[in-house]
């Protein structure tokens, strides 16, 4: 496989069963050539919005966060009306959710919006849900062109005419995480996958974004012959499915073998690097 990336460090590593090829992905951002596999990874940063007026709020109700700062004062009666519904609302902020462009028949897919007066606009689900919801299979074309997240920020932007001019990410229930990776695979057969013992993990979870309930399934996505999940499946108004992975089945420093029988799943990982 190869990536284009500058390459600085490894952070995972991913084989091909029987010697075929082997890949190291690096810290920075890096697209797979190869058409069984890609992926993307970003740092996490804390948004200034948290020191300030409702940024309790979002420590205790967000988790995976996309956000950006408009440079200018918000009209909140303007997002207001284009929210699919409002949570809450005050004088200098409102929340609410956001149908995600291309998932509008998908209400579980919709993102929570908070809107504060001053500029800042952050798109997010809950901090019970797993990161890896942020993957979007939807009209999948081999390549990752962004997140749900992305796309609703976007579209809450577009409700106020402007356009977000920086898209950064932070998950409020892990502080501690400051980079998110994303590995997909399609049904091309096994592979091998190791986390360095360097890496602090947070969390793991994993994604299916087939839209069939047949092939919205744990199952579909094994590791070491063990399905990550042999129960959850897609539910109604999803459009895939997700959950998280037990650290037992993922141990660090260890190859570990990934099959993937749908037509394509995910892996997410957050992490720190001691």
């Amino acid at each position: 496989m190869k990536f284009t990336s500058k390459v600085t460090k490894v952070v995972l590593v991913l084989c091909v069963l029987g010697g075929v090829a082997i890949a190291s992905v690096a810290v920075d951002r890096y697209m797979t050539k190869d058409k069984d596999s890609s992926g993307f990874d970003f740092f996490l940063a804390r948004p200034a919005i948290a020191q300030e007026a409702g940024g309790s709020f979002l420590d205790q109700e967000a988790g995976i966060s996309a956000y950006t700062n408009l440079g200018q004062k918000i009209d909140l009666n303007k997002i207001g009306t284009s929210l699919k519904t409002v949570e809450a609302e005050t004088d200098t902020y409102v929340i609410g959710s956001i149908s995600v462009p291309n998932y509008k028949g998908y209400s579980r897919e919709d993102v929570h919006c908070f809107a504060h007066k001053d500029g800042w606009v952050v798109t997010y689900y809950r901090n019970t849900e797993p990161t890896s919801k942020i993957i979007s299979f939807r009209n999948w074309s081999g390549k990752i062109t962004g997140t749900k997240l992305d796309m609703g920020l976007a579209a809450a932007c577009d409700a106020l005419d402007q356009k977000a001019p920086y898209v950064r990410y932070y998950h409020f229930k892990y502080p501690d995480a400051v980079k998110l990776m994303v590995i997909v695979k399609t049904n091309s057969g096994n592979s091998t996958i190791m986390i360095p013992s360097s890496f602090a993990i947070y969390e793991r979870s994993w994604s299916n974004g087939q839209s069939s309930n047949d092939y919205a399934r744990g199952t579909l996505i094994k590791i070491d012959g063990i399905a990550v999940s042999g129960e959850e499946g897609r539910k109604n108004e999803e459009y895939g499915a997700y959950g998280l992975i037990n650290p037992a089945q993922l141990k660090p420093d260890m190859f570990h073998r990934l099959n993937v029988s749908a037509f394509y799943g995910a892996i997410v990982l957050l992490y720190r690097e001691s």
